[in-house]
């Protein structure tokens, strides 16, 4: 089975972002997931004033501990959910970034950027693990999204639900 150029250069890309903002393996994989590799990727720089869009997780107050350890999270995290990793763009929708919107669901909150900065940028390719259908399935992929470590975050001012 041949490898295509499109592929290899997104692989490496990713690798080169990981390994310049110290992300772990997992991390590094993780981001693999989130992509459809086969698709045109790219280093986005942001500028002030740009804004993104994530769909942020409701407050609840379940650790869904009947869980495997992997998908538990802390009580903290579910009364205050934490900024993710993920963001996009206006339009994008929860399928179309194979979001899944979870028993307590998710809010759109629009951030606008504080500094100058970069993120991964790329198609979100559909959600491959099938067994999160009972958390409202996941979606198709397509759309675009920006992926920022945790370092870049702070950059970032949350605006509130867009406009």
């Amino acid at each position: 089975m041949q490898t295509s150029p499109r592929l290899v250069g997104n692989q490496q890309m990713i690798a080169a972002f990981a390994n310049k903002y110290g992300l772990s393996p997992q991390q590094r994989q993780d981001i693999s997931g989130g992509y459809d590799l086969g698709q045109y990727m790219e280093i986005r720089t942001l500028e002030p004033g740009d804004r993104l869009l994530q769909f942020l997780r409701n407050p609840h107050a379940d650790t869904l501990s009947d869980l495997p350890p992997k998908h538990q999270r802390r009580y903290e995290d579910t009364i205050n959910p934490p900024l993710g990793n993920w963001f996009a763009y206006k339009g994008a929708t929860m399928s179309g970034l194979s979001i899944m919107g979870g028993l307590s669901g998710r809010r759109l909150i629009e951030f606008e950027v504080l500094r100058h900065m970069e993120g991964l940028e790329g198609i979100a390719s559909p959600i491959k693990e099938k067994q999160w259908t009972w958390a409202g399935g996941g979606g198709n992929g397509g759309h675009t999204q920006l992926f920022l470590p945790d370092l870049l975050l702070t950059s970032l001012r949350g605006l509130g639900p867009p406009v």
